[in-house]
């Protein structure tokens, strides 16, 4: 893979991406990696809700395990819909 340097960053926009990448759980260099990624995708990705799923899988690390029993459980544990009679 390829390295990139940047010399000659502006002090506000250093502490800027700093917060952001603090605030998404990510270091500097992932933090800037995702912006690249997303302003510079390749054609042919997927669109609409796979491209959503993705890129949340790519941001967040995907799902944690408590999230993943949430939506695996069983229909019984379900709350049981409203009725007006």
């Amino acid at each position: 893979m390829a390295n990139i340097t940047i010399r000659n960053l502006d002090d506000d926009l250093h502490e800027a991406i700093k917060l952001a990448a603090e605030s998404n759980g990510r270091s500097m260099e992932s933090e800037l990696r995702v912006l690249i990624q997303k302003q510079y995708k390749k054609r042919g990705e997927p669109k609409g809700l796979l491209a959503a799923l993705a890129r949340f899988r790519e941001e967040t690390g995907g799902l944690t395990d408590d999230e993943l029993k949430y939506l695996e459980r069983d229909e019984a544990e379900l709350p049981k819909p409203m009725t007006f009679d």
